[in-house]
C-alpha cells in the first residue's frame, strides 16, 4: 500500500516509518526540505507540505494534494497539529483514508478539564484542580491547593487571532508572585487549567482501540525526562500492563466512541496514580513499544484497510530506550544546575547520566544499524542548536 506519514521530524514519525516501509511504500511529508523519517532507508520520498501548527489551511491543501498526486491508501497524522488540521475534513483526503480516530471523540480526550470529568466517573484518579479564567481565580485556587502547582492550558492546542495552531505552555509554579505570568502563557484563550504538583514518575498505558476491543496493550515507565523536573522521554523502559488500570482507560475510551491508538499518561508513586491526560494519537516514545514487541502503525494500517486485525502477541517488560540527544541535553541540564526538584544536579550528576549503563537491553532510538542516516542528521542538528 502507499502510505503518506505527516510531522516527518517527529520521533514517532521516524519509528512509524521504519515499521511500515518493511511492508509498505511509505511517503512522509514535513516543513523543510528534509526530515528525521525522510532520512530513514524505509522512506520512498520526503515531501515539502506546510508546518500544521503555523498554517493549518494550507497543510491541509498540501496534504490533499500529495494524497491525489501519489496515489496515497492511507494517510498517518503523528502531531496534534496535524490531527486538528486533517481530522475535521477528511472527506477531502479521499479515496485516501486518515488513519486516525473520528473528530469529536479526539477533541473530546485532548479537552483536559472534560477528560478529568470523564476520567472521574471511569474511576480514574486525577489531580486536584480545575479551569481558571483569570489571574485572580488562578491565584485563589493555588493558595487552597497549596504550593506548587502546574498551570497548563485546557487544550495542547489552540487557534490564536491570526488563524495559526499554537501550543501553549505548562509550567510548574512554587509561590504566588509567578503566577501571574505563568497563567499569560498556559492561557491561552482566556482560561486555564490549574492543578495540584504530583510528585513522581510518568508512566503511559498505550493501547490499540478497535470495535470495542483491545487488540494491544503496552505500558512503559519513563526513567528519565527533558526537562528533567518534567517533559518528554528520553529514557523509557517497557513494565506490565496494570490490569485494573487498562480496564479503567477502556471505560473512557468508550464512553466517548474512541477507537484507534491512544496513549494515558500517568503520574505515579508508591502511594497513587493519577491521569494527567490522553495522547489520542501516536505518542514521542512509540520505538519503545515496537521494540518491546509491539507494532501499533502496522495494527492502524491493519485496521484502516478493512483487512481484520490480530491481537498483538505479548511483549517484553525491562526493554529499554534511550534518546541518545534527548539524555545528552538532560545532562547538560543537570551540569548547569536545573534538574528536578530534590533530585542531585552538578557535574557528579551529568556524568552519572552519561556513564551509568543504561542496562544490557537498552536501545538507541536513532541509531540503527540497518538505518543510520537519521542518527546523522540528528547529530548535525544537534550540533548547529549547540555550536561548539
Amino acid at each position: 500500500m502507499k502510505l503518506l506519514v505527516t510531522d516527518a521530524d517527529a520521533r514517532a514519525a521516524l519509528a512509524a516509518t521504519r515499521a511500515l516501509g518493511r511492508a509498505h511504500l511509505v511517503h512522509v511529508a514535513g516543513p523543510g526540505r528534509t526530515s528525521l523519517a525522510g532520512t530513514s532507508r524505509f522512506a520512498v520520498a520526503h515531501h515539502r507540505a506546510a508546518d500544521p501548527l503555523a498554517a493549518p489551511e494550507a497543510f491541509a491543501r498540501e496534504i490533499q494534494a500529495l494524497c491525489a498526486s501519489l496515489g496515497i491508501d492511507l494517510v498517518l497524522p503523528v502531531t496534534d497539529g496535524a490531527m486538528l488540521a486533517l481530522g475535521s475534513s477528511r472527506d477531502a483526503l479521499r479515496p485516501a483514508r486518515l488513519m486516525a480516530a473520528g473528530y469529536e471523540a479526539y477533541a473530546r480526550l485532548s479537552d483536559k478539564h472534560a477528560l478529568a470529568q470523564l476520567a472521574r466517573g471511569a474511576g480514574i484518579e486525577t489531580p486536584r484542580g480545575g479551569r481558571v479564567r483569570d489571574p485572580e481565580s488562578a491565584l485563589a485556587l493555588a493558595r487552597e491547593l497549596g504550593f506548587p502547582v502546574v498551570v497548563k492550558p485546557v487544550v495542547s492546542v489552540l487557534r490564536d487571532d491570526a488563524g495559526r495552531l499554537c501550543k501553549p505552555e505548562v509550567v510548574r509554579i512554587a509561590s504566588e508572585p509567578a503566577l501571574p505570568e505563568a497563567f499569560a502563557r498556559a492561557g491561552a484563550g482566556g482560561e486555564a487549567l490549574l492543578q495540584e504538583c504530583v510528585e513522581g514518575w510518568g508512566e503511559g498505558l498505550s493501547l490499540f482501540r478497535w470495535q470495542g476491543r483491545t487488540l494491544a496493550a503496552f505500558a512503559h515507565r519513563r526513567l528519565r525526562e527533558m526537562p528533567p523536573g518534567g517533559g518528554v522521554s528520553v529514557l523509557a523502559e517497557s513494565i506490565a500492563v496494570d490490569a485494573e488500570r487498562l480496564a479503567c482507560v477502556e471505560a473512557l475510551l468508550d464512553g466517548v466512541g474512541y477507537q484507534g491508538v491512544a496513549m494515558a499518561e500517568f503520574k505515579a508513586n508508591e502511594r497513587r496514580a493519577v491521569l494527567i491526560e490522553i495522547n489520542a494519537r501516536l505518542w514521542g516514545s512509540l520505538q519503545l513499544a515496537i521494540d518491546a514487541g509491539i507494532d501499533f502503525p502496522s495494527l492502524l494500517v491493519a485496521a484502516f484497510s478493512g483487512a481484520r486485525p490480530a491481537p498483538a502477541a505479548a511483549y517484553r517488560s525491562g526493554v529499554r530506550l534511550r534518546s541518545e540527544f534527548g539524555d545528552l541535553d538532560h545532562a547538560l541540564a543537570l551540569a548547569r544546575g536545573r534538574g528536578a526538584p530534590g533530585a542531585p544536579t552538578g557535574l557528579r550528576a551529568a556524568l552519572g547520566v552519561l556513564l551509568r549503563p543504561a542496562g544490557p537491553d537498552c536501545r538507541w532510538e536513532l541509531l540503527r544499524r540497518e538505518d543510520p542516516r537519521p542518527f546523522c542528521r540528528a547529530l548535525l542538528r544537534w550540533l548547529a542548536r549547540r555550536p561548539l
